[in-house]
């Protein structure tokens, strides 16, 4: 049997060859049937891969004659990988803090664990009874030999599995960055290699057995179809499969690692943090990690460092990317504890668009505090409070300042010049009835606290460049201190209000109320319809009323008289407006679902189907989303509604079926912090609306979110 010499990447170099009885004789083919119910021929099958043995002076004749059979897919012959030999260089120092060098520390408290992640670790086997890892290994399984002794008498595997899933605060050994992970060990070589019969099948064991990560720490620069076609349907499975890129310190594309599918891992030094000198590099790597002098479990094995682990002290250091792709399988462990509902393309999202530049690959170095904080802050308009969120919005919607506006009407307060909207951060009535008014002006609304007016609200007025400011409702809401406080930074300040909210409504929307027009209607004791329609009068300059459940205030009532609109939109069901109320309004057409969060997407369809975009704000509390209305309008974005910690199906199956159509990215941005719009909730409305993104985005560097 003609070997095909591959590298593994690891600590040091491993051959497998699985049954030497027959290996001088025969070649192994890998088969793969367009209908497995109609083979031509029988075949060994083990873990969904086909294989024929040949003897060696066929296969050629053999394999030609596969490839031209109609039934076959793809046929190979069988490659070999190897564990990547680890550099033994003097210059590699002893471990000193790997996991600063990523700034784990900075962020371990800030993840919980609400899940035990499944981290596959598929090499040399593993020591079963190591005191760092034996309550964490479930499921061991020996590919080679068929059964669940996966004795490693190389090292190699234990030494991965440590640095992937030590148990971590057990007052033993070392620590991993996964903390508390299910280590399953999956034997597929050992020091004579690893055949690519043996991978494949190791990983769709892996994949049967409910995996969220598979470690790879092996590889060779011959690709193999058969492990191609296994990672793919590992990935198909919401796996995250990671490879290490090898210690050749070349270019020279090594496989699995350089499937496109796969996390690619380069190492780097923990002195200097530069890509270490035995690492591979280029465009095909997508991240590097520490794979200096790694600190792990270890067992006595027949390869160098393994061979000096001692029973007493069961750890040593080893160097190379086998050490370096645990590191980035652990992190993306930890990220799936924190958020089950994370899918793999997000994990890896978050891990390659938050490193930290390292031109010798393709993205860079894996950085955790990065990586929490675009978690934590991706397509989220937020502050502290909700005052320094509806700056956040603002400076979304208005990065330009605002424009030059005049409005007028008989009777009414004349306005011109740069406006913006200021309403109560608590009083949710004034400042969702202001969001006509503001689309008018094309305005922001930002919120202040009753009594006072906070410096960044000041600051964020001077950038708009703003002449005038509304206040939106009497002094009750928003007190004379707070207009004084305006007038004393050379705003000119602008009340609009009324004795009620009813009549504050009615003043606010004069401005854009028609004769014979159109106008919404809207409940003033219950405010969620009210926000899921902002956005639709703010862009249509539709003036917005309240009513009581079962009668019409008589604030509201004059303001329908004096207009004698011809059209009333009712939103909401018979629970918030009754028939009573809608049966006396003119022409009246309600739009409401079963629930809130229905009745928005009523609205959506309604009003806005065409809309390419989205703003999610919880329909639970409204301060957050109060100035979401004008920007909602402004941008035409569709303003979804969703509990705080779930997303109701009925949004979930509309946001999916919209995203199925058209499978383009989206703009996409969740209003308010993490009390208002978890953070679990917010990745999963993004993997709702950006799938073309995550497909494509790794053939497509230049694809953006937004």
């Amino acid at each position: 049997m003609k070997f095909i010499s591959l590298a593994f990447l690891g600590a040091f170099v491993f051959l497998f060859v699985p049954h030497m009885t027959y290996a001088e004789e025969t070649k192994t083919i890998i088969v793969e049937f367009k209908n497995d119910k109609e083979k031509t021929f029988s075949a060994n099958t083990d873990q969904d891969i086909n294989t024929i043995e040949v003897p060696v002076e066929k296969a050629e004749e053999k394999m030609k004659e596969l490839k031209e059979n109609p039934e076959v897919e793809y046929a190979e012959f069988e490659v070999f990988y190897e564990l990547f030999e680890t550099p033994n260089d003097p210059l590699y120092s002893q471990q000193q803090g790997y996991f600063q060098n990523i700034n784990l520390p900075e962020v371990w408290d800030s993840y919980t664990h609400s899940d035990k992640p499944t981290v596959a670790v598929l090499d040399s086997g593993i020591n079963q009874e190591h005191e760092d890892l034996s309550e964490a290994i479930i499921k061991p399984y020996n590919v080679i030999e068929k059964s669940n002794e996966v004795i490693d008498n190389v090292g190699h595997g234990t030494h991965v599995a440590g640095i992937a899933g030590a148990i971590t605060d057990n007052n033993t050994g070392g620590a991993s960055i996964g903390r508390n992970v299910n280590i399953l060990p999956v034997k597929v070589g050992d020091s004579t290699g690893i055949s690519s019969v043996n991978i494949a099948k190791g990983i769709n064991y892996a994949a049967e057995n409910n995996a969220d990560v598979i470690n790879l720490s092996l590889g060779g620069d011959n690709p193999s179809l058969a492990v191609e076609n296994a990672v793919k349907e590992a990935v198909e499975k919401d796996i995250v499969v990671v490879a290490a890129a090898g210690n050749d310190s070349s270019t020279t594309k090594q496989y699995p690692a350089a499937l496109k599918n796969v996390i690619s891992v380069g190492a780097v030094e923990e002195s200097t943090k530069k890509l270490a000198s035995f690492s591979n590099y280029g465009d095909w790597v997508d991240v590097t990690a520490p794979g200096d002098s790694i600190l792990s479990s270890c067992t006595k094995g027949d390869r160098w460092p393994f061979s000096n682990c001692k029973s007493s002290s069961p750890y040593v250091e080893a160097n190379g990317t086998s050490m370096a792709a645990p590191v980035v399988s652990s992190y993306a462990a930890l990220m799936k504890s924190h958020t089950p509902s994370l899918t793999n393309e997000q994990i890896r999202y978050l891990i390659e668009e938050s490193s930290i530049s390292n031109s010798a690959v393709r993205f860079g170095t894996i950085d955790a505090l990065s990586s929490l904080s675009k978690y934590q802050t991706e397509s989220r308009l937020s502050g502290e409070t909700s005052v320094d969120t509806s700056i956040e919005i603002s400076m979304k919607g208005w990065p330009e300042g605002v424009t030059d506006t005049e409005i007028n009407g008989e009777g009414l307060t004349n306005i011109s010049g740069n406006t913006a909207i200021l309403a109560n951060n608590s009083n949710f009535a004034d400042g969702l009835t202001a969001n006509t008014l503001a689309g008018q002006l094309d305005a922001p609304i930002l919120l202040t606290f009753p009594n006072r007016i906070s410096e960044e609200t000041v600051s964020e007025l001077e950038r708009l460049q703003v002449d005038n400011v509304i206040i939106a409702g009497g002094t009750a809401a928003v007190s004379r201190k707070v207009e004084a406080a305006l007038a004393e930074n050379d705003f000119n300040p602008i009340r609009l209000s009324g004795p009620t909210r009813y009549s504050t409504a009615a003043e606010m929307n004069a401005y854009s109320a028609e004769k014979n027009g159109e106008v919404i209607v809207v409940s003033g004791e219950n405010f969620p319809d009210a926000l899921a329609v902002s956005s639709y009068a703010n862009q249509q300059e539709i003036p917005i009323v309240f009513v009581k459940e079962d009668m019409i205030p008589e604030a509201t009532q004059e303001f329908l008289n004096e207009y004698d609109f011809s059209k009333a939109y009712v939103i909401g069901g018979t629970g918030v407006i009754s028939d009573t109320v809608k049966n006396k309004l003119p022409n009246a057409e309600r739009i409401s679902g079963s629930t809130r969060y229905e009745t928005a997407l009523e609205v959506i369809k309604r009003f806005n189907e065409d809309a390419d975009s989205y703003l999610l704000a919880t329909g639970e509390n409204f301060s957050d989303a109060l100035a979401g209305g004008a920007l909602a309008g402004r941008e035409n974005h569709a303003l979804l509604l969703s509990r705080s910690n779930s997303i109701p199906e009925s949004v979930r199956a509309f946001v999916a079926n919209k995203q199925y159509e058209a499978n383009t990215p989206d703009d996409f941005y969740t209003l308010g912090g993490k009390a208002a719009i978890t953070s679990p909730v917010l990745w999963q409305m993004d993997s709702l609306i950006y799938p073309g993104y995550y497909m494509n985005r790794l053939s497509n560097p230049d694809l953006k979110k937004r």
